[in-house]
């Protein structure tokens, strides 16, 4: 048990803990403060919508050249250069709400460069967690971090809400920049030990070190495979469950609260899957956690055509899914952060969360379409066919079949090394 604790004892995690905490509280609130203010403005949907497709592509692309920085650069510093740079734009976002100087190019702007920002927290976090915590203690880490994530999740927008009631809509963002000055206020607290990095004198261009990065992917079978495997349950699973399953629990039973109920379901899940992952160490970690994510969103959509008899029949499921949903992310981000080196985790922490993230709006926009073809509810059957079948290719393939133990990345000077020595 003492184990499990291990992490909080450690006075940089903490501080770490502390940090993500107050920036996972300002994407939160950015989510819901955004909408509002636009609306504010005189803003219609379609500027809404323009905004936030440039806060996602801006930070798409930034992921492509944030994962070779964070791998040259000290990651406590570059994390709060994030954190504070998206203060900055926050503030400048207010001064322009609140003079109201509504420039639509000057708001794309300052929401540009704060998704360019944001691309460079992720590389940087992974890599630090890998930095401060012991490898034996790294999972129950990242299980605190998801638990954090869960109440940030709640408490940001909460505190947005009463932002907006109490003071102004304007003052929102002006509270979402806060968040983001605390958390790289943390992080400079930091005082990490410095880093042993290569020579700066002849070290490849980004352009090359990204093209490195794609090779080791897909060099790596059990890299390669669980990213298409997350890619998977992204698209397949938890897009047309945000994007259909509202309209399959409104037509099934006539009340939108049915919704609400379920959303919640998957929101408790997760932060109880989130706890039980402290614990959970199953000896081949990847088959096992993403085969179970795999199942549980295939058993969500399969039972969504009897929601018109017992719409509450999908509660536990739904639960379910999230709980396998939130472990999944944990398992996956652990075995990241103990089989990659530290030369090269936030090239390969950049490339997942692209391929995971960009998979998301495709599904939206295709099972939207679909949705409106053939229905919600044999949408999501087709879906779940889709994933289950994928999933189980993916599965019986047995690259993620590995022991915990052999889920490592070796780099080329090394696997060259050995080449030698065995001849």
């Amino acid at each position: 048990m003492t184990s499990s604790f291990a992490p909080l004892r450690n006075a940089r995690y903490r501080r770490y803990l502390g940090a993500q905490s107050f920036s996972m509280a300002g994407d939160a609130v950015a989510i819901v403060a955004l909408p509002f203010v636009l609306i504010e403005a005189g803003y219609g949907a379609a500027s809404l919508g323009l905004v936030m497709t440039t806060v996602t592509a801006s930070r798409l692309i930034g992921s492509l050249i944030a994962g070779p920085i964070a791998d040259r650069v000290r990651r406590d510093r570059l994390m709060a250069m994030s954190d504070l740079a998206r203060a900055g734009c926050e503030i400048g976002a207010f001064i322009v709400f609140v003079t109201h100087t509504h420039i639509l190019p000057l708001v794309l702007v300052l929401y540009g460069c704060f998704g360019l920002f944001a691309a460079f927290f992720v590389p940087a976090a992974n890599g630090m967690l890998a930095e401060i915590v012991e490898s034996s203690h790294k999972q129950a880490a990242n299980a605190y971090l998801a638990i954090v994530d869960n109440f940030s999740s709640t408490a940001g927008p909460a505190l947005t809400g009463l932002v907006f009631l109490f003071v102004s809509v304007n003052y929102g963002v002006l509270t979402d920049a806060a968040t983001f000055v605390l958390s790289g206020l943390l992080v400079l607290r930091l005082r990490l030990p410095r880093r042993q990095r290569g020579s700066r004198t002849g070290s490849p261009s980004l352009f090359r070190e990204v093209v490195a990065g794609i090779r080791v992917v897909s060099q790596t079978v059990w890299l390669r495979d669980g990213m298409l495997l997350n890619s998977a349950i992204n698209a397949l699973g938890f897009a047309p469950f945000l994007i259909l399953m509202p309209y399959v629990s409104r037509s099934s039973s006539g009340e939108s609260s049915v919704w609400g109920v379920l959303f919640g379901a998957y929101g408790i899940g997760a932060l109880i899957g989130s706890m039980l992952a402290v614990r959970l160490h199953p000896r081949r970690p990847l088959v096992s956690i993403l085969g179970c994510c795999v199942v549980s969103w295939v058993l969500v959509f399969a039972l969504s055509p009897t929601m018109s008899s017992n719409p509450w029949l999908l509660v536990l499921p739904v639960g379910m899914a999230g709980a396998c949903t939130a472990v999944r992310g944990i398992v996956w981000d652990t075995t990241l952060q103990s089989g990659i080196p530290q030369t090269m985790i936030g090239r390969i922490s950049s490339l997942d969360f692209l391929t995971s993230s960009v998979v998301i709006p495709l599904g939206y926009s295709a099972f939207g379409a679909l949705g409106e073809s053939l229905g919600p509810s044999r949408a999501l059957l087709a879906s779940g066919i889709s994933l289950f079948v994928i999933g189980g290719v993916i599965c019986g393939k047995g690259g993620i079949a590995k022991p915990a133990a052999s889920l490592i990345v070796i780099p080329r000077s090394e696997q060259a090394s050995a080449s030698t020595r065995a001849r």
